[in-house]
């Protein structure tokens, strides 16, 4: 509980900002770079294997429970005369960045001077990979006054701005040469790009009285709004390229794959309560003399 008074200021205000900026990045690369060269006198006889494998992570989350940024006039009494505009506001602004690049290379050239028959195997994988899990809360109220409220205006406003880009790469090459002889000359390669977004954000302005009979009269106007604009971009790309050359059998291919997905569950809640049970009571003018009614509840979700 708590005695607030004010002495000429005009304005009476309750805010609380976030500003945040998360950036996650991480990168890889593999190379695997061989060669065998055999001669007349000592051929090559064995089969060969080349590889590579490169994959990187980025990742952006809330811990715990989330982040929380509310701005609260709760079980308290505030003299301050008609003259003063009273300001409840949560805002959150956020931007969040996500980048993930893995590459990966593997190359193997065999020449061999024989009829023998002998394999060139050469593969190689690589994934970029982004992963980002938000929740936010973000409130803004007027609740358990402690004696009924003659001001000249009233905004509860609870505000979310946030922008999330995320991007992941995966670049895999394969190649294979397998010069005289006999055999098999096999490269294959994957490449993969995936981002996955999970968003859970609440934004919330409310007036609320549940305990007694209370009276919120203004000369100006009453708002409460709640407004939130999300902004969600992800781009998910997989690369791959496999080539084979020899005297033998030539067997090459190449896979990519890339996914994005975003999943936002968003509640957006503008809130007057406790006016059906009796238990608040809100009188906004414009001026004493027109007597215009003047409330405005706004909840916008963009």
């Amino acid at each position: 509980s708590s005695d607030l008074g004010g002495t000429g200021e005009p304005t009476f205000e309750v805010k609380a900002v976030d500003e945040s900026l998360l950036v996650a990045a991480a990168g890889s690369l593999a190379l695997s770079l061989t060669s065998d060269n055999g001669t007349l006198d000592e051929p090559v006889k064995s089969s060969r294997t080349s590889g590579s494998f490169g994959v990187s992570v980025a990742v952006n989350q809330h811990t715990g429970d989330g982040k929380k940024v509310i701005a609260n006039i709760s079980n308290s009494r505030l003299d301050l005369g008609n003259q003063y505009a009273v300001k409840v506001q949560a805002e959150d602004k956020e931007e969040v960045y996500g980048v993930a690049v893995g590459g990966a290379v593997a190359t193997n050239s065999a020449f061999q001077f024989s009829e023998t028959s002998s394999n060139n195997l050469v593969g190689s994988l690589s994934g970029g990979i982004t992963l980002s899990t938000l929740s936010s809360e973000v409130e803004a109220s007027v609740d358990q006054l402690s004696n009924d409220w003659s001001i000249g205006s009233l905004d509860v406003k609870a505000e979310q701005t946030a922008k999330l880009l995320t991007f992941a790469f995966g670049v895999s090459v394969a190649y294979s040469h397998l010069l005289a002889g006999k055999g098999v000359s096999l490269a294959g390669s994957l490449g993969v790009g995936l981002t996955l977004n999970n968003v859970k954000n609440r934004v919330n302005a409310k007036v609320d009285e549940r305990n007694q009979a209370r009276k919120i009269l203004a000369s100006g106007t009453v708002n409460v709004i709640a407004d939130s604009d999300y902004e969600i971009f992800a781009l998910g790309v997989g690369v791959s390229g496999s080539a084979s050359r020899g005297s033998g059998a030539n067997v090459a291919f190449g896979l990519a794959g890339s996914g994005a997905s975003n999943t936002l569950d968003s509640d957006v809640k503008a809130i007057i309560d406790g006016q059906q049970d009796g238990y608040l009571t809100i009188l906004a003018t414009e001026s004493p003399v027109t007597m215009s009614e003047g409330v405005t509840v706004t909840a916008k979700i963009g």
